[in-house]
């Protein structure tokens, strides 16, 4: 048995799993995040800023000592849509991999999805024959049709909750009016994707963390409720009850955190939106997401995981690699 980490460095935050790998069978030992919120500058500004990456640092140091105290033998990190973005991502992986030893992947929208869509068919859900996955992250959203377990199209749009939620504040908007331009600069990107598949119907399948909390918001407004089920009418009903509390009253009264509460709007509309352009009722919520499929492709594809040698002569080791560079 080998003991892995996956590190998924978000748009909205930054997240650490570490499991456990028998074969091709996987453990979730324990998971953690930090909200650094990486997209507030590269959508901004273009670059990573001085202060975040100070955050970013302190937040891989401490990934590194839980990586060691847990015995840790692999660990793969991956940048997605702000990274992507970010001028200077060059000098802030090297920064990480100089004082932190663990290497940072940027990879593109389309194999974000791949990775999810892995993630979502190696769980244990029932899954119908078609298909719509549909992830939404910070700086993006992915896109995949599924038929019969088969990727048949995959699309990454820059439409994630924290972009938007930018393009909002830069404006100068409400959020209400600022949400409907940005879906309305969207939409057709979506309809174009779904047309032709909109004649057989589809089950959204929905990843990411605000669909996953949008999903437990149901105990809060619903007697009744399944947080893996979510329909269209609970989702637009919750939209009502989100659009009638300001941010602050959505941390209170919902007990969400600050960087949820100001995106969760944006994102309850993004998946209204695709629910009703896929002429889906129903969206399942598997809760599981990239670090899910970064644990699994480490496991079926034991050459690509990053070797972290936990003793002292393995970091004497790295670090030699790291200044040879």
């Amino acid at each position: 048995m080998t003991r892995v980490a996956a590190i998924d460095v978000g748009s909205n935050g930054i997240r650490l799993a570490i499991a456990d790998v028998d074969g091709t069978h996987t453990s979730l030992i324990k998971a953690y995040r930090v909200g650094i919120r990486l997209g507030a500058d590269s959508f901004e500004s273009g670059v990573i800023s001085a202060d975040t990456l100070e955050m970013m640092t302190r937040a891989f140091h401490d990934f590194r000592k839980i990586i060691s105290r847990m015995g840790v033998n692999f660990v793969r990190a991956v940048g997605t849509s702000a990274l992507r973005e970010a001028g200077n991502a060059r000098q802030v992986i090297q920064r990480i991999e100089k004082e932190c030893h663990i290497r940072i992947e940027v990879i593109s929208g389309e194999r974000e999805a791949t990775l999810i869509a892995e993630a979502v068919q190696s769980s244990q859900l029932d899954l119908p024959s078609k298909c719509l996955f549909f992830d939404i992250g910070g700086g993006s959203i992915e896109l995949t049709v599924v038929d019969e377990a088969k990727v048949v199209a995959s699309k990454s749009i820059k439409a994630g909750t924290v972009r938007i939620l930018q393009k909002i504040q830069t404006r100068g908007l409400g959020e209400n009016k600022g949400i409907d331009a940005a879906l309305g600069e969207v939409r057709h990107s979506i309809k174009s994707f779904l047309q032709p598949y909109r004649n057989s119907r589809r089950v959204i399948i929905g990843t990411g963390g605000n669909i996953e909390c949008l999903g437990k918001l149901q105990k809060a407004f619903f007697a009744d409720f399944d947080k893996s089920l979510l329909s269209l009418s609970s989702l637009v009903a919750i939209i009502g009850e989100l659009e009638r509390m300001s941010v602050l009253e959505r941390t209170e009264k919902l007990n969400l955190r600050a960087d949820r509460a100001d995106v969760i709007l944006i994102a309850a509309r993004l998946l209204t939106l695709v629910a009703e352009l896929s002429l889906t009722e129903q969206i399942t919520i598997p809760y599981v997401g990239l670090k899910d499929g970064l644990i699994r492709d480490m496991a079926l594809h034991p050459s690509k995981k990053d070797l972290l040698q936990t003793t002292h002569e393995g970091l004497i080791g790295l670090r030699e690699r790291i200044t040879k560079h």
